[in-house]
């Protein structure tokens, strides 16, 4: 049970957001019912109805609020040595895991962004699309600036290397950490 207070310092609908996000990292979409959303965050299923129109837009603004926190701008320096290249990267990885793997992010975001790749109806798939464009715009950029003369399709699956390997550490998280007998990541 929630204490009152402090579901009442949170905006009804930001309260509502993170309730379903964790609701769908737990149960996905179709096992997330608006009535669970409802009573979880102590409000009525008007106040969803309100807020987001229907489920799927609740789904979808829920996704948004996570990839809003995650995808945190990244400056575009792109310095011309090989060497401010690679530690340019480096720096975005490690800034990326940082946030994703940090005792301070809640767990639900990466699972929620990882149901949403299995479970996004396939007409929402370009708004999917779109909060992932600008990681990896830069990360393909970056890419095509490290090894120059790359093709485009190169350097995109490249760009989603860099990603898919970033999120094998948010979906393996518990596997991991048992296996290296730990009970969270570290720095290193």
């Amino acid at each position: 049970m929630k204490p009152i207070k402090a579901i009442r310092t949170i905006p009804t609908r930001q309260l509502l957001l993170e309730t379903a996000g964790q609701l769908f990292a737990e149960h996905g979409f179709s096992g997330t019912s608006i009535k669970m959303i409802a009573e979880e965050s102590w409000q009525n299923i008007a106040a969803v109805n309100y807020h987001f129109g229907s489920k799927q837009n609740l789904f979808i603004n829920t996704l948004k609020f996570v990839i809003e926190k995650i995808m945190t701008p990244i400056a575009t320096r792109h310095e011309a040595s090989h060497d401010s290249l690679i530690k340019e990267l480096k720096n975005y990885i490690t800034e990326r895991c940082n946030f994703m793997l940090s005792s301070q992010t809640p767990l639900w975001y990466g699972k929620l962004i990882i149901r949403a790749g299995f479970e996004i109806h396939s007409s929402d798939r370009q708004t999917e699309t779109e909060f992932y464009k600008p990681d990896f715009d830069y990360l393909e950029n970056l890419c095509r600036k490290i090894q120059p003369g790359l093709d485009a399709e190169k350097a995109k699956l490249w760009a989603y290397s860099v990603v898919g390997q970033i999120f094998f550490y948010v979906f393996g998280r518990d596997m991991i950490l048992m296996a290296n007998q730990k009970t969270a990541f570290d720095a290193k």
